[in-house]
């Protein structure tokens, strides 16, 4: 209960800065699934029977075609895949961008929310000193309790945004161990590979 009443009492500004962090810990979520089971999907393909609908695959065989044609047996499988990926996985590339520097974007928006409070209790205890000079003791007295009020809010920002920040940063490392989008592409490249040079080499010859 305690804990709820700090929440509805930070400031606005705290609480949209944590709503940012959670929004793109759920955008980098579904980013990092997506691009995964994408490459999955793709790895399987290759491994049971390739679709020569898919368009990926389509582009691939072709360009490794007209590569073989030219150059027969010195052709550049790697660079022929790589290129494919890129023309036609180019989104899947983008989140991989994305999610590798999701971690410290995390950490960032942590330290700005840390220092936003700091910020904001920096001004509450300015406002609190500056009813010293007055006479009216009885008054200074209530503004004593409402300064120290803002002023522990404002630190309430800075520690719930960095633990937020910080909370996601390790969930997304953790979540990215498990299902990691980079080595699954490197082993759908190596599966690509394997079978342009021992499957569908042979037919062109």
């Amino acid at each position: 209960v305690n804990r709820m009443n700090n929440l509805s009492n930070m400031p606005a500004a705290g609480i949209v800065v944590i709503i940012v962090i959670i929004a793109l810990f759920a955008l980098f979520l579904v980013l990092l699934f997506s691009v995964y089971m994408r490459y999955k999907g793709l790895s399987r393909g290759v491994k049971e029977n390739p679709d020569p609908a898919n368009r990926f695959m389509r582009t691939l065989v072709n360009d490794y075609a007209a590569a073989y044609k030219r150059y027969g047996t010195d052709v550049n499988t790697p660079a022929i895949i790589e290129n494919a990926i890129s023309a036609k996985l180019g989104g899947s590339l983008m989140c991989e961008r994305f999610l590798n520097n999701a971690v410290s974007l995390f950490v960032t928006l942590g330290l700005f929310g840390t220092f936003l409070g700091l910020s904001l209790s920096v001004v509450s205890l300015s406002e609190l000193l500056g009813y010293s000079d007055s006479s009216e003791w009885l008054s200074v007295l209530d503004s004593v309790g409402g300064g120290l009020m803002s002023a522990l809010s404002g630190m309430g920002v800075a520690f719930y945004t960095s633990l937020v920040g910080v909370a996601c940063s390790i969930l997304l490392t953790i979540l990215r161990v498990i299902a990691n989008p980079e080595s699954q592409r490197a082993k759908l490249e190596t599966q690509l590979e394997l079978w342009l040079d021992h499957s569908v080499a042979p037919t062109l010859k």
